[in-house]
């Protein structure tokens, strides 16, 4: 954990205490926060005052970014500071409503989760807030266009970010694991310096294994028997991506996922499932990227060769102009600082009524005793007897549901 203070921005600045992966937290300083990170690489349940003592002060604000961890804060009703859940795996862990019910302020990566964190709540409480591209997922590329207003520095992403982010269904993957297989044809102003795509017809950068991701190992194998140009890869976007020209994205659990953000900030022409949780509201398919229908390897097929159909007659015009149409529409509204002025405002929000403040004066037992039923859950199944007791300890205090 660190407390930074690099930024003077005056007495006056509010200490924000963000537990768990840093995503666009530095972004957070030109929003007029001082920053205590304190990182989540373990499952943790830390109370008021195990914060405070990590920030060596009290934070105004305590922010949890989704690590895909059992509840790693306890007594969040008690807190004297706004709370906030940045919600990115509600996909795979159905009590995170129940737990954002906890805390002031919520956002949700996924719009189609939203109607779930809502519910109770009044209005204003929950927010959407898409995934996004780093600005690493523009490096490699030769020439690399200025990005649109960005600020001064730089967020990349720890190790411990790189391991969490998509929980088990990879909503927020940036950075997959080696992959298992490793085979060809598988049974702002700114301008995108687009992928010359020299290497591959059709690439797909990730894990591929049968034991780990067997839906995704079974579509490749069956969209290579129909595509033999199909290739998959392991390693960084940004070093592979510029070698295809058509990236293959897929979304196992219908998840608007990291991976188009990442794709399209490194000028790829990108191939993608056509799914809801707000893609449409997002981008314009045909203009930003091309879809297919999920699961549907003769239609991803059909898709990619219209792709390619155009490369001999004219260079491949049409696909180049989607990759920069791509890359333009993800710099101008989907960068990091955009994602930190969103969660501002929302925070700005909190404090502006006095919601700490609103949440101690009325306490809600009916939430009390759900939590107490979540708690009892995980210090029971979280295995690990030192974390189980603080556990069964805050459970004990909460009420029961039956009083």
């Amino acid at each position: 954990m660190s407390v930074d203070t690099s930024v003077d921005k005056g007495a006056d600045t509010k200490l924000l205490a963000w537990l768990g992966g840093k995503f666009f937290m530095r972004h957070m300083e030109a929003q007029g926060y001082r920053l205590a990170h304190i990182p989540l690489t373990s499952p943790q349940a830390l109370t008021w005052e195990d914060i405070c003592a990590r920030c060596g002060a009290a934070p105004d604000a305590v922010v949890y970014a989704d690590r895909s961890l059992p509840p790693p804060l306890l007594g969040l009703e008690r807190y004297p500071a706004l709370t906030a859940f940045y919600c990115i795996d509600s996909h795979i862990h159905g009590w995170y409503p129940l737990y954002a019910g906890a805390f002031d302020l919520c956002a949700v990566s996924l719009k189609g989760d939203l109607e779930r964190f809502d519910a109770g709540r009044a209005p204003g409480r929950v927010l959407w807030l898409p995934p996004f591209a780093e600005e690493r997922y523009l490096s490699a590329q030769p020439d690399p266009p200025a990005l649109a207003d960005q600020p001064a520095h730089s967020d990349q992403p720890d190790q411990a970010d790189k391991d969490i982010k998509g929980g088990t269904g990879e909503n927020h993957q940036q950075h997959d694991q080696p992959a298992q297989l490793d085979t060809d044809g598988m049974g702002g102003q700114a301008h995108a310096h687009v992928a010359t795509g020299t290497d591959f017809d059709l690439l797909f950068v990730g894990t591929v294994d049968p034991d780990t991701t067997p839906q995704r190992h079974d579509f490749l194998r069956r969209l290579g028997r129909v595509f033999p140009g199909l290739a998959t890869r392991q390693g960084d976007f940004t070093e592979l991506l510029p070698r295809a020209r058509v990236a293959l994205n897929i979304a196992e659990r219908g998840d608007l996922n990291f991976r188009v953000f990442e794709a399209l900030a490194c000028g790829a022409c990108l191939l993608t499932p056509k799914i809801a949780n707000g893609q449409d509201e997002l981008f314009e398919d045909g203009v930003h990227f091309v879809t297919y229908r999920p699961d549907d390897e003769a239609d991803a097929a059909a898709k990619a060769r219209a792709l390619l159909a155009d490369d001999l007659l004219d260079g491949g015009v049409r696909r180049k102009a989607v990759g920069r149409a791509g890359f333009a529409r993800v710099n101008a509204l989907h960068r990091p600082w955009h994602r930190a002025e969103a969660l501002a405002a929302l925070l700005r929000q909190g404090f502006d009524e006095g919601l700490p403040a609103q949440r101690l004066a009325s306490p809600d037992r009916a939430l009390g005793a759900a939590l107490r039923l979540l708690y009892l859950h995980w210090a029971e199944h979280c295995g690990d007897p030192a974390l189980a007791a603080r556990y069964l300890a805050e459970a004990r205090r909460l009420p029961h549901p039956a009083a």
